[in-house]
């Protein structure tokens, strides 16, 4: 018949939804991160990570008049 593949296996996992970073598919069964509403893929979450840190920080130089 040609046909590889036995009655009732699954082929592919299933994409269920797209990382809101790098927008690569997040199939089922796969882990993810959720941070505000986003959904972040396992292989972005550090990048997305430094990123916020990055955008919501304050970045500052020291000098003597910062000494407590």
């Amino acid at each position: 018949m040609g046909v590889d593949r036995f009655w009732g296996e699954s082929g592919q996992p299933r994409l269920l939804w797209y990382c809101e970073y790098c927008g690569g598919g997040i199939y089922e069964g796969e882990e993810y991160f959720e941070h505000e509403g986003l959904r972040i893929c396992s292989d972005c979450e550090g990048r997305y990570a430094l990123a916020m840190f990055e955008e919501q920080a304050v970045k500052k130089t020291a000098n003597t008049d910062s000494v407590l």
